[in-house]
């Protein structure tokens, strides 16, 4: 059986309608259960009686949580994990494959890698920005579409920042291609191009010139990151 944690979230939301065209049959985890859902208390009592399951977390579950999660699951040895990380913990770094989070988001998502290597079977993706999908999955895109975008990062030198953008679409190809996986591996999930946030707004056809610049410090500002120069699918 499948399972996928955070089912309510908007990458798992898309992900859920994904295999239901495939018709693939699965199990959503949501906070409180629900009519669809069981909830994240009931999968954490039953996961250990489960001979042939595999989980998908695209949950974004507190180290608690996380380290809850493992101590359950680490009673299954037939279990196996996809578990949906971020290419922040590479941090600002260009050297290939050097693990240098500068923030604590990937310090978090680090920190829950760690502990995933106490589980026999791991497939960790390390996802760029997403976009796409419905609902949307862009941080970027939900800001401006609820009015809430302001401004537009750059440095000292108006330079922007640079990200790697990547469809939903190929996040959820990846995943439906390894649901069977068999060995421990890690997958980095992006284009391998860098792209402007303006650029990448302009080519969903919105209008930046009402979106001002502002500057930050320069060490606050990560203006290329690893995974526009060194990683693509």
């Amino acid at each position: 059986m499948i399972y996928i944690l955070g089912i309510e979230g908007k990458i798992a939301s898309n992900l859920s309608v994904f295999l239901t065209e495939k018709e693939i049959k699965f199990i959503g985890v949501s906070r409180k259960e629900s009519n669809n859902n069981i909830s994240f208390n009931s999968f954490l009592r039953n996961i250990s009686k489960e001979q042939n399951c595999l989980v998908i977390n695209a949950a974004n579950l507190s180290i608690e949580d996380f380290e809850t999660f493992i101590k359950s699951i680490k009673k299954n040895k037939y279990a196996r994990i996809i578990h949906i990380s971020s290419v922040s913990v590479y941090g600002n770094s260009n050297n290939s494959n050097q693990i240098l989070p500068i923030n604590n988001y990937g310090l978090l998502n680090l920190k829950k890698e760690n502990y995933l290597k106490k589980i026999n079977r791991v497939l960790i993706l390390r996802l760029s920005n997403v976009y796409g999908g419905f609902p949307e999955t862009s941080p970027i895109l939900n800001l401006y579409n609820s009015g809430k975008l302001k401004f537009i990062e750059v440095d000292n030198n108006n330079n922007e920042l640079i990200r790697d953008f990547i469809s939903i679409n190929i996040l959820l190809l990846s995943i439906y291609k390894n649901l069977n996986f068999g060995k421990s591996n890690i997958l980095n999930i992006s284009s391998g191009n860098g792209t402007k946030i303006s650029d990448f707004l302009k080519l969903q056809n919105i209008n930046i010139l009402n979106i001002r610049r502002k500057v930050y410090n320069k060490n606050e500002t990560i203006k290329i990151s690893i995974i526009d120069k060194n990683y693509n699918l």
